[in-house]
């Protein structure tokens, strides 16, 4: 399923980002979600009509990679979106704001799934048509997000928007040609134009960052379900999954209130990009010392946490520093293909460890989590090469003293 995902994934983006270009990322985000409704509908009528059972090794993996490539194609219209509207400043203060929507998300879902597991017939199975109300209430919320970004954009071009009045698609489109226009005259992390948005340094580093990212949750994802497979049912994996998913909403409550504020606005991007690397290496020795359901419940929660808080919010602060008219199409590659890319890449060591050695899934849990503190723990220069980068385009207006020490060694050695 994970070298699936990474080859749709790969496949689809390209005809995906030429696509979503001709229209506003709201009617992309409800296209999108149209369509991910359909696709559950379908799956559920597979499944309930007992025709899945007939050859569920084709269906519920098929069923993993459409869910996660519609996935992984919203959130990069999300970003993109969300991006466009603030400014490095706004986006220090109130990224965390933004992504308490995804903690409360897991705090809601997590007894949406304990409920529908217990009470409605078809246990987990039953979260599907639960799954499809929430996809078609989110269109109404979704259009009026559009509705604001249209005027937000109206603003900031000098034009005022008649409210009631008729909505052209051709505004959206003068817009964009405006802004095309405008491009070359952005002072910040410009870049000529003749270079490719892969040639540009600090894309190639974002990129390398949020790869290295994506393989170290893959493991931990892997040697969760290993766990977890290993020691219970259908039922009981689904409440366990229920339970972490609210608990991690706390957790990312927390870090969205309290503590993504503080890095990037107090510490520097540095830090902000290393607590998650150091926090995986610290999931990681637990289960190499008790690989148990514990452990892996803890670890998990730690990469649910982190990821879609501290994590996401330093990632975005990164493509500040990206040239302008390369960041849609950097963003695209690095937010949606390497992201299922990386997966891939995991999910074939994983073949080849499983073909080799001929043992279950549960016993790869401890050479993953040694492979995975080495790999944290290789992310910590190259945090400080990222907040390097980050300073020299003025995008952190706060600089961590390890970023001033450092940059008072290289200018005492340059001189």
């Amino acid at each position: 399923c994970m070298v699936l995902v990474g080859l749709v994934v790969l496949c689809a983006t390209p005809a995906f980002s030429a696509v979503a270009a001709k229209y506003p990322a709201s009617t992309v985000m409800s296209g999108l979600t149209a369509i991910s409704t359909m696709i559950l509908a379908c799956f559920a009528a597979l499944i309930f009509s007992g025709l899945a059972k007939r050859a569920p090794q084709v269906v519920f993996p098929l069923f993993f990679v459409c869910e996660e490539t519609i996935v992984t194609l919203l959130m990069v219209v999300f970003w993109s979106l969300t991006m466009s509207i603030l400014t490095p400043a706004e986006a220090k203060a109130n990224l965390g704001i933004v992504t308490m929507g995804s903690a409360f998300a897991n705090v809601v879902n997590g007894v949406i799934v304990r409920f529908v597991v217990a009470l409605v017939p078809g246990g987990a199975h039953g979260i599907l048509p639960v799954q499809m109300l929430l996809l078609l209430l989110l269109l109404g919320p979704n259009a009026a997000a559009g509705r604001f970004h249209e005027a937000m954009c109206d603003r900031a071009h000098g034009r005022e928007k008649v409210v009631g009045g008729p909505r052209r698609r051709s505004s959206f489109k003068a817009r964009k040609s405006e802004a095309r226009k405008n491009e070359g005259k952005v002072a910040v992390a410009d870049a000529p134009a003749e270079v490719a948005w892969w040639q540009v340094d600090v894309t190639q580093l974002i990129a390398a960052w949020s790869c290295a990212i994506v393989v170290l949750f893959s493991c931990i994802e892997f040697q969760y379900n290993a766990i977890l497979a290993s020691q219970l049912d259908a039922d009981g994996i689904a409440k366990v999954t229920a339970d972490l998913a609210s608990i991690s909403g706390v957790g990312q409550a927390i870090a969205n209130l309290v503590l993504t504020p503080f890095l990037l606005q107090h510490a520097g991007v540095l830090w902000a990009l290393i607590v998650t690397p150091l926090a995986y290496a610290g999931g990681e020795l637990s289960l190499l010392v008790a690989p148990s359901v514990a452990t892996a419940f803890g670890t998990r929660a730690i990469d649910f946490t982190l990821r879609y808080t501290i994590n996401d919010a330093s990632k975005q602060m990164l493509f500040f520093a990206v040239p302008k008219h390369h960041a849609v199409e950097a963003r695209a590659f690095i937010d949606g293909t390497l992201k299922k890319a990386s997966p891939a890449f995991v999910g074939l060591m994983l073949i080849v460890l499983q073909a080799v050695s001929a043992a279950p899934s549960e016993a790869l849990v401890r050479p993953l989590a040694v492979f995975a503190i080495g790999g944290s723990l290789a992310l910590l220069p190259q945090s400080l090469q990222l907040e390097l980068h980050v300073a020299q385009h003025a995008i952190d207006g706060t600089q961590s003293q390890v970023f001033v020490h450092v940059t008072q060694i290289q200018q005492a050695v340059d001189f």
